[in-house]
């Protein structure tokens, strides 16, 4: 069970716990400077701190990570993850 546990900087960092590894691959094929870092704290072991490089968005909506693509910049739609 994927668990967010905070969006950080206009949306550019969130700090999750158990995101499928299937989904953190994609993530890095698809977004270019993406950095990954898991770490415990607290007690809490496995939380991941996922940076997005400058001008991505994220928003958490009811399950759903919604990551937007720079304005200009890459034609896709935003990546969904249901959790």
């Amino acid at each position: 069970m994927t668990i967010v546990l905070s969006v950080l900087n206009e949306g550019e960092v969130f700090i999750v716990k158990e995101l499928d590894p299937k989904t953190i691959t994609y993530l890095e094929r698809n977004i270019e400077g993406l950095m990954i870092k898991t770490d415990n704290s607290q007690g809490v072991v496995g939380l991941k701190y996922i940076t997005l490089p400058k001008g991505y968005k994220i928003k958490i909506e009811d399950k759903l990570i919604k990551i937007s693509f720079p304005e200009g910049k890459i034609k896709k739609g935003p990546i969904n993850i249901i959790y």
